[in-house]
């Protein structure tokens, strides 16, 4: 708040800053950067970005403090950051349903042509989604499809439904009768009822005769290569055909 009042109207937190003042789940930002509409002033260890299409509509406030929109907060991204990380923010808001792919895919449209820094890494990212147009339940379950498709496993089903069992899991090959779970440790241990629901409902999957991976975060972000080899084994599994018994 500070910078914004020391540079005056029509500044806003812009870029990792705004990242940072939204929020995304293990992202901790210590940068003071902004964007400004008008000829940009300089205060020493403040990055000042010239933003001539900055618009009223781009900013919003965060307690109190003026920051750029989620949306235009992306398209900025892409100019200071990785692909990974627009990625990374862009399929948690999604997930949280607190911006669209309409809204992406416009905003993309809206910038394109007018020398807007950043939006092509976010109209890379939009084309490089794995699920297209489905949106996950969160980032971690999106990055799932992310790390199978990088690595040329083949891409499991979406939020099937198992009939008789009431259950929609997060990713299945029903023809091999396999299911793969995202498990983000918040959720699943919120509270004793969902721990006890989500033990309930595997054991009723492998009744059914439904096979289960489980996946942590942690693993997607640090193990990737080893989540793919687990499901590809699976994979192998179900479609080998049996050791004989030994004698």
């Amino acid at each position: 708040m500070a910078v914004v009042l020391a540079l005056g109207e029509g500044t806003a937190a812009s870029h990792r800053a705004a990242v940072g003042l939204w929020g995304v789940r293990g992202y901790r930002c210590s940068l003071l950067e902004v964007s400004q509409a008008r000829a940009a002033k300089r205060i020493p260890g403040v990055i000042v970005h010239r933003a001539r299409d900055l618009r009223p509509g781009h900013v919003t406030r965060v307690g109190g403090v003026p920051v750029t929109s989620r949306v235009r907060t992306l398209v900025d991204l892409g100019a200071v950051a990785p692909d990974w990380l627009v990625a990374r923010a862009m399929e948690e808001w999604l997930a949280d349903r607190l911006v669209s792919i309409a809204q992406l895919r416009d905003a993309v449209a809206h910038h394109s042509g007018r020398g807007r820094r950043g939006v092509g890494v976010l109209r890379r990212v939009l084309e490089q989604r794995v699920l297209v147009d489905a949106v996950a339940d969160s980032g971690v379950e999106a990055l799932l499809a992310a790390v199978l498709a990088t690595r040329g496993v083949p891409l499991p089903a979406h939020h099937h439904l198992v009939d008789g069992v009431a259950a929609e899991l997060d990713y299945a090959y029903p023809a091999q009768r396999i299911a793969i779970e995202v498990d983000g440790y918040g959720v699943h241990l919120r509270s004793r009822e969902a721990f006890e629901h989500d033990r309930h409902r595997q054991n009723e999957l492998e009744i059914a005769g439904w096979r289960v991976l489980r996946f942590t975060s942690h693993a997607l972000r640090h193990h990737p290569d080893r989540v793919a080899d687990q499901v590809t084994r699976m994979l192998q599994t179900a479609t080998s055909p049996p050791s004989p018994m030994p004698l």
